[in-house]
């Protein structure tokens, strides 16, 4: 059995086991293996869990390729020398996104945070082919139901799943 599907395995037992016992933001289930899969790989813990939870509350329900593109926004963020410089940083940026804006931290769906924390770490280790499905410009999204009043003054790059996707007007 691979390494990618070794991890696979035990994120899925983990999601049972979240589904029955329930996780919240303090509850760290799953630390240990996800300690020991980012140490292999030189990865924050802290900053997965960060991408992780923006894929599971912006993106949960989406097809795969759809988390994968919100996570890569998030990346290009990182780089960009205009946002924070970590993952963490991004993701609680004042007004940027709206389960933070929401204060919503409950992760009640185990198989969705188990497939978030999937995302995350492959989007961090580069580990699917798609993981970098949006160029490196594209630094916004928003919903297809909602029409965000700076819209109009980004380009207008992909529309995938539910939500439209953008990089800055040169």
């Amino acid at each position: 059995m691979s390494l990618h599907k070794f991890n696979s395995f035990l994120i899925n037992v983990l999601a049972v086991f979240i589904l029955f016992v329930g996780y919240t933001s303090t509850t760290n289930l799953y630390e240990p293996y996800s300690l020991y899969l980012c140490r292999r790989q030189n990865i924050n813990v802290q900053q997965m869990e960060c991408l992780a939870k923006n894929i599971y509350f912006e993106a949960r329900g989406e097809p795969m390729v759809g988390q994968f593109a919100v996570a890569q926004v998030v990346i290009n963020r990182v780089k960009s020398p205009n946002y924070p410089n970590t993952i963490c940083g991004v993701v609680y940026q004042t007004n940027q996104f709206s389960w933070v804006k929401e204060r919503f931290h409950r992760i009640t769906n185990g198989k969705d945070w188990a497939n978030a924390l999937n995302v995350a770490y492959s989007v961090l280790t580069n580990d699917k082919p798609y993981s970098k499905i949006i160029p490196k410009t594209v630094m916004y999204y928003h919903t297809i139901t909602s029409h965000p009043v700076w819209d109009h003054s980004m380009i207008r790059v992909a529309t995938i799943g539910n939500h439209v996707f953008y990089k800055m007007k040169e």
